[in-house]
């Protein structure tokens, strides 16, 4: 019966994490994510506390920061100002003290040296396990021979997109910026990631 509860409130709350991932762009609503985990908004809130070890608000925030430091990080020839914009911030300013005060420096001084290390350190991850979940989710889709390009990180999780940015850098100088990128664990190694471009 407990496992039957955990499996129902983790089903739930990775459907919220799912939507707010989609919606960083959107005012994301208690009474709407209520809505989402089938809860009344009281209750959501006080499970979503409990089950991800922030309130929701923080949360959205802590996500919409994160996708702002790849920006900043990635999108080097974006404003500030725009990324402030799009991570709900109405003024530059309380967008750089909010990222001041979550990742220790602020956004000029992150997209000019960012510390991946540091920032994997400062950023809050919600306590759940969410690898089974993603398991179910696995579609397996055919399409025609593609040619790729493949760099193989080794070595501490935390420094990945220093490899990312080299990738980026090295699609840049070959023409190849608007192919899609990603990065997923090597079946070789547990510390090794493989990034490719198709």
């Amino acid at each position: 019966m407990f496992d039957d509860k955990t499996a129902d409130y983790a089903r739930r709350f990775n459907q919220v994490f799912d939507y707010i991932n989609c919606h960083l762009d959107d005012p994301l609503p208690l009474e709407k994510l209520s809505e989402v985990a089938h809860y009344s908004p009281c209750h959501f809130h006080r499970q979503f506390s409990s089950y991800c070890g922030m309130p929701p608000g923080r949360y959205i925030q802590t996500m919409r920061l994160k996708r702002a430091s790849y920006r900043l990080a990635f999108n080097t020839l974006e404003k500030i100002t725009d990324i402030a914009f799009d991570a709900g911030f109405q003024h530059a300013e309380s967008f750089s003290r909010a990222f001041r005060q979550m990742f220790g420096v602020s956004p000029t001084q992150f997209r000019q040296q960012p510390t991946w290390i540091d920032w994997h350190q400062r950023i809050a991850k919600p306590q759940i396990a969410r690898r089974q979940y993603m398991q179910d989710r696995v579609k397996i889709i055919y399409f025609p021979a593609t040619p790729v390009a493949m760099l193989t990180h080794h070595g501490q999780p935390e420094r990945i997109n220093e490899t990312a940015a080299r990738f980026i850098e090295w699609r840049k100088a070959t023409g190849l910026l608007s192919v899609v990128t990603a990065f997923a664990d090597s079946i070789h190694s547990p510390c090794a990631y493989d990034g490719c471009a198709a």
